[in-house]
Parts: C-alpha cells; sequence; structure tokens
C-alpha cells in the first residue's frame, strides 16, 4: 500500500504543462455525471483527498475515484507521480470495465475538437509511460481500439514495449496487441520469452507483422496459453499451426479466420481440449469437420466456400454452438438419422436452414436470414412439426426449448407473425432489414 502523505495539496507547480491544458480545456468534454454541484460542493478538500488518495496502490481503484466528479479527477491527477501503481488491468486504460465512461475521459476520439483530441492524446501517452514503468503486477495488458484509432496505435511501440519488459514480473497472462503495427518482431519475442510460463491468452489480430516462423519458434512454445486468436494474420500457415496444436496442450479457443494462406485443417486433431474454434472466410471444408475433437463447443465456419456437407458434424457430441451463415451447404439422407443438442444455431443465407430444424429439437436461439414469403410459413410448418405439434387440438400452443428467433434480410407475412406469436407465446421474435 501507499504511504500516507501528512502534507496539504498545493494547487500549482505539481503537474506538468499538458495535464493543465487538458483541464483547461476538459470543461467542454465533462462526464455527464460531473454537475455544478459537484465542481461548488467538491466531496472533501484537497488535503483530505490527497490523504485518501496516498493509500491507493491499484490502478483500478484509482481510476474509479476519478470518475466521482471534477474536483476528485483534478486532485487525482495532481498525485499521478507520487504513486508505484499496481497496475493489474491495462485495458481499463481505454475501455476497460468502466465502458464508455472511462471511454469517454481517455480516449482521444471521443474529443470534439482537435485541440480537446491532441490534449487527451497527450494525457493518454503520459499515463502509458507511467504504467509501462510501472508493471511490477501486471496481469493484463490489452490494447483496445488501436484498428479504429491512431493514436493509440504509434503510443504501443518497440520502445514502450522494451520498458514494459524491464518493469514487469512473470505474472503476464492476457496479452492483446490486435492491429498494433508499429511493433516489430523483436517486441512479441521479449514478451513471449519473459511470459512463456504463465501467458494464457494471447490476441494477435491484424498483426501484419506475425510470421509463420516467428509463431512456430515462439508461439508454440507458450506452454501454459489456453486462448489463440490469429485472425487475419495474412502470413499464418501449417509451418506455425502445427508445432502450435501440438506443443498448447492447454488451447482451449483458437481463431484463425480470415486467414487464407494455407489448406487443410488436419492439426485440429491434436487440440485435445479445443473447445471453441473460428475458421470462417477460410479455405475450411466439409472433410476438415472429421478432425475437429469431440470436445468442442463453439464452431464457426461461416463464409466457408467448400462447407457443403454436415456429416462428420454429427460426431461432435459436445457441440452447442454453430454458424452455418452464407455457406452452400446441402443435406445427405443419412443426416436426417441425427438428432443435434445444438442450443445455438446461425444459418443466414443457408438454403438450408429450415430444414435443420428438424434434427435440432434443444434449440434455444436462433439466427435465419434471406427468406421469401413461402419459405417463412415453411419454417412455421417445420418448428410445428419437428416438436410434434398435432393440428387437431387447435387451441394447442407449441411445446420447444426455442427463446429467440432473429429473422434478417426476409420477405415475412403478417400471418406468419401472428401465428408464431399464437403458436410460440415463449419465442421472442426480432427482425433486421425485413419486410412485413
Amino acid at each position: 500500500m501507499g504511504q500516507p502523505m501528512n502534507r496539504q495539496l498545493q494547487h500549482t507547480g505539481l503537474i506538468s504543462e499538458s495535464v493543465n491544458e487538458v483541464f483547461a480545456s476538459e470543461d467542454e468534454t465533462l462526464s455527464e455525471n460531473v454537475t455544478i454541484s459537484d465542481q461548488n460542493n467538491p466531496l472533501f478538500v484537497f488535503d483530505i483527498l490527497s490523504e485518501i488518495f496516498s493509500y491507493l496502490d491499484n490502478f483500478t481503484v484509482y481510476l474509479r475515484c476519478v470518475l466521482v466528479c471534477k474536483t476528485w479527477r483534478y486532485c487525482a491527477w495532481h498525485l499521478l507521480d507520487e504513486f508505484n501503481f499496481r497496475y493489474d488491468d491495462l485495458d481499463l486504460l481505454f475501455y476497460g470495465k468502466e465502458g464508455e465512461r472511462i471511454a469517454k475521459q481517455f480516449n482521444p476520439s471521443l474529443g470534439r475538437s482537435e485541440a480537446v483530441r491532441l490534449n487527451n492524446t497527450q494525457m493518454l501517452e503520459y499515463m502509458l509511460n507511467l504504467i509501462v514503468r510501472n508493471a511490477r503486477y501486471l496481469k493484463k495488458f490489452n490494447v483496445v481500439g488501436a484498428q479504429q484509432n491512431e493514436d493509440i496505435k504509434k503510443m504501443i511501440n518497440d520502445e514502450r514495449i522494451a520498458l514494459l519488459m524491464r518493469s514487469c514480473s512473470e505474472n503476464l497472462e492476457m496479452l492483446d496487441l490486435s492491429s498494433c503495427d508499429n511493433l516489430k518482431e523483436v517486441s512479441y519475442s521479449q514478451i513471449l520469452n519473459k511470459c512463456r510460463k504463465t501467458l494464457k491468452s494471447l490476441k494477435l489480430r491484424c498483426s501484419l507483422s506475425i510470421r509463420d516462423t516467428f509463431a512456430k519458434d515462439y508461439i508454440s512454445t507458450l506452454e501454459s496459453l489456453e486462448y489463440l486468436n490469429l485472425s487475419k494474420c495474412c502470413y499464418i500457415g501449417l509451418y506455425s499451426l502445427i508445432p502450435i496444436s501440438t506443443n498448447c496442450t492447454k488451447l482451449r479457443v483458437l481463431d484463425v479466420s480470415g486467414c487464407t494462406s494455407f489448406y487443410g485443417f488436419s492439426f485440429l486433431r491434436n487440440c485435445t481440449v479445443l473447445e471453441e474454434l473460428h475458421v470462417q472466410t477460410t479455405y475450411f471444408s466439409s472433410d476438415d469437420f472429421q478432425y475437429i475433437p469431440n470436445s468442442l463447443k463453439i464452431l464457426d465456419v461461416q463464409n466457408c466456400e467448400q462447407v457443403r456437407r454436415l456429416n462428420h458434424v454429427a460426431n461432435l457430441e459436445h457441440l452447442e454452438e454453430i454458424n452455418l451463415s452464407y455457406n452452400n451447404i446441402q443435406l445427405e439422407g443419412e443426416w436426417k438419422n441425427h438428432v443435434m443438442k445444438w442450443k445455438i444455431l446461425k444459418a443466414i443465407s443457408v438454403p438450408v436452414g429450415c430444414e435443420l430444424l428438424d434434427q435440432t429439437p434443444y434449440l434455444k436461439h436462433l439466427e435465419i436470414g434471406f427468406l421469401e414469403a413461402s419459405a417463412s410459413i415453411t419454417m412455421l410448418s417445420v418448428l410445428k412439426r419437428s416438436h410434434s405439434f398435432t393440428e387437431e387440438d387447435s387451441t394447442a400452443k407449441l411445446s420447444t426449448n426455442l427463446k429467440h428467433l432473429l429473422i434478417t434480410d426476409s420477405h415475412l407475412t403478417h400471418s406468419f407473425v401472428e401465428e408464431l406469436k399464437y403458436y410460440c407465446p415463449s419465442i421472442v421474435l426480432k427482425t433486421r432489414r425485413c419486410n412485413i
């Protein structure tokens, strides 16, 4: 814990010129929670606040104090240089658990003018420099929004990563450097070398500097890795994915969506505890389903042109959620003999979307789209048939596990909507871009 400071906080000379500029312009962008009464009647005077803040050593708690009112925030920035915080979760700097409230104050893209944006960027960079120098307890380093925000992207560079690696211990468990294009492989290698035994989650989405050789030499050596996201890393291929699947024996989530530099997914048979797989917009084919381990619970094969049959999917006994959208799937004869335990099905723009309902009696959430008026009526009849509804009892209600139904880009009739409400009162119907 920090040591109490038995002194009264002075109002000048304790913060940098850039910080003062931020407060000078911040009146234009105060949070909705800041009112006139906050400014005129502050909660505690400055000397009491300085004593309170002196006991804080966790940056998460510190940020929440900053959000109380303008006076608290002003005092907190005065004291920023006084502490060595415990920076547990760096993603709180950008968005984090406090959501948009923190984003409004620290995200440079939300400034109302260029001057405000520049001042907020300076504050953000000032805080980031403090964090990378005091990262002894850091466990989670998540850079959120780098793809949409050039200011954030420029701040995450090789020099700051080097400072971070010198100050942090080997406790880092979660790392997200998605879209940080200014980093070279040497920075990634420093991190992975130091945190080889502890890193559990690694997200490098859209990282153009990640090459196949690097992934083989470094990512495949992460002993505790459970989550790996290499989506849209265009230089990743089988040369690295095979040793990763062999050596990272704890891997539970794998995302290689958008990676189109390789064919064949036989390496998946090595991921014996895999629970979630994302391969959308890749060369994943119908034959590759046979390599998926039986432990899988969530599967996303959206927009995979070579997925046309689902025969091997029936072997995935623990599969609960599947996304088959935008695939030209055809159901073969033996498929109709299987009953799937899926709870969530996304089948937008799938010709046999309605027919899949016959084999999914446990379904709770369904997303379907691009239906003609006749197809929507067919879907209702399939629902009736798949759940043993009898037309003889005209007052009976459909007994179904389905709770949420989302229909997009379709032509729906009023009779379909009314019948669905009558026969399936427990289903919540939502539509998107539909003509009724």
